[in-house]
């Protein structure tokens, strides 16, 4: 008797992949439309205002957005996020 094979679909589901895809592209997309606003409001480059409240609105956007993952796994996710438009922000400063 032959053994189904297992499948190599990720256990959470293709639904809740699109949608942390979809999170990211409109954290990534509100906070670089902050950026750009600060940057039009006259904010130096420079400014801390400008490079920790871009990543933290991001990493808010996915940490509260991504449903029933547990608490631990929201503050990493946002966390990364958060680094890498840190980052985002250091670079388009320099």
């Amino acid at each position: 008797m032959a053994r189904p094979r297992a499948s190599r679909r990720p256990p959470w589901g293709q639904g809740a992949l699109r949608r942390l895809v979809l999170l990211a592209a409109l954290a990534v997309a509100l906070a670089v439309a902050l950026h750009a606003a600060l940057g039009a409001a006259g904010v130096d480059p420079h400014h801390p205002l400008r490079l920790f409240l871009t990543p933290l609105l991001a990493a808010a956007v996915v940490a509260l957005g991504v449903g029933p993952l547990p608490t631990a796994r929201r503050l990493r996710l946002g966390l990364l996020v958060a680094l890498g438009l840190f980052f985002y922000s250091l670079a388009r400063a320099f």
